[in-house]
């Protein structure tokens, strides 16, 4: 569990939601070396779990985001961390295959509100806190995994 007590019951108010993150999981970490040779690109595999509730009608939603985190690692004077990006939740709601009339304003708002949640949370919540960890990280050990990590792709 990635950085829990940070995460654990951290309620927030967002435009037209309350919402509250249940859990964040790493699933892995993938390590590979830049085009230069001289540092990594870290591909880190999250699931977020949140628990949002519309104000007005109190109904609770639990969502689940599936995606993926990407950021640079190199060493200058000290550990260097590039911006991060990420790949776009995978928004895979029960549906009819070709949904019509009102299931269809239901499922266009169902996957707005995932967006908007995914918008808010992966920016303003995941990066700082992966950034902080990794950041934390010991220069040596970060040029150890650098050096394996060009040795193995040879």
């Amino acid at each position: 569990m990635l950085d829990e007590k940070i995460f654990k019951n951290f309620h927030v108010a967002y435009k037209c939601f309350w919402l509250r993150i249940r859990k964040i999981h790493v699933v892995s970490i993938i390590v590979t070396a830049t085009y230069d040779g001289n540092g990594i690109i870290l591909r880190i595999p999250i699931i977020i779990k949140v628990t949002v509730t519309l104000p007005l009608s109190g109904t609770v939603i639990d969502l689940t985001l599936k995606l993926v985190l990407e950021t640079s690692v190199t060493i200058e004077t000290a550990v260097v961390i590039g911006g991060f990006t990420h790949k776009p939740a995978i928004i895979l709601l029960p549906s009819l295959y070709r949904p019509f009339g009102p299931f269809e304003k239901i499922n266009n708002t169902a996957i707005t509100l995932v967006e908007e949640v995914e918008t808010f949370i992966v920016p303003d919540m995941v990066f700082p806190r992966i950034h902080s960890i990794i950041s934390s990280l010991d220069v040596s050990f970060i040029k150890e995994v650098i050096a394996a990590v060009q040795k193995n792709s040879k």
